[in-house]
């Protein structure tokens, strides 16, 4: 979706749904890389913002971060 239609959707600012989403992406990819413990201070987020977000990352996983399904020979 567009950032007008979230915003339109949820009752937000486009500019708030643009810092979620951007909060959101600089969360998954410092966890990638970081212990959850280390993401409130690299990110500038309160620990309970930075868990909301580690919590929706198995739903927003990118292609090459999804786990390939290997094919069983039967």
């Amino acid at each position: 979706m567009l950032t007008p239609d979230i915003a339109a959707r949820t009752y937000h600012s486009k500019e708030a749904v643009d810092r979620y989403i951007r909060g959101f992406e600089r969360v998954r990819l410092l966890a990638s890389k970081f212990s959850k413990e280390e993401l409130p201070l690299l990110s500038g987020m309160s620990e309970l913002l930075i868990e909301q977000y580690l919590q929706l990352l198995p739903d927003h996983a990118t292609e090459k971060e999804k786990p390939h399904a290997t094919a069983s020979t039967t």
